[in-house]
């Protein structure tokens, strides 16, 4: 992504600028760093659809799930035969497939019951609650952690670096961006953060 022009004066343009020149440089290099990162975004992070996210899922349902699609895979290449060895087989890991989801979806929804009968029954409502919550309240404000750290700095420069690697037809020394990322990361120095509305 690089600038029409490099001159650093539009930095310093206020929110008051009357330079239509800069303010047309602001808004091209806002919305070319808008796509940079909504190109990214699709290109380095997996989406995975919502339904997909299965909190009672394990390694063991992993395997099974392998073994019956390849044993499917098998029984539609032998031509689909509905009698014979692999047909036994498809559907008997077919069944400990299905089996299996049924009880660990089970085993999960069911995973605190006894523990809340049993501080209903005496009567400690302080313990029953701590356990509805753990079973019900889900905590979406958890700590993000990239190799072993979340300091916000570290993280930053993790990614990219990482993103550098990834992406390795990118230029990522700072010397051959119009804007190097010392210049993004103290914004204040030239007081944007403030000054300008998008």
């Amino acid at each position: 992504m690089r600038l029409t022009s490099p001159d650093y004066d539009w930095l310093l343009c206020s929110s008051e600028c009357s330079n239509t020149h800069y303010n047309q440089l602001i808004n091209e290099y806002y919305a070319n760093l808008v796509y940079a990162l909504n190109n990214a975004t699709a290109r380095t992070i997996l989406v995975i659809l919502c339904s997909a996210l299965k909190p009672f899922w394990n390694d063991y349902l992993d395997e099974l799930e392998e073994k019956s699609i390849f044993w499917q895979n098998i029984w539609v290449s032998s031509g689909k035969m509905l009698s014979g060895y692999v047909h036994h087989i498809r559907n008997s890991s077919k069944l400990r497939y299905k089996l299996a989801i049924r009880k660990a979806i089970l085993e999960f929804e069911t995973q605190y019951d006894d523990e809340l009968l049993a501080y209903f029954v005496r009567k400690e409502p302080s313990d029953f609650w701590k356990t509805w919550n753990k079973k019900y309240k889900k905590n979406y404000s958890e700590q993000v952690y990239i190799n072993g750290l979340n300091n916000a700095s570290v993280v930053a420069n993790a990614f990219a670096d990482s993103f550098c690697k990834i992406y390795n037809s990118v230029d990522c020394a700072p010397t051959t961006h119009t804007v190097t990322y010392h210049q993004v990361i103290n914004w204040d120095r030239y007081d944007l953060a403030h000054t300008h509305r998008f």
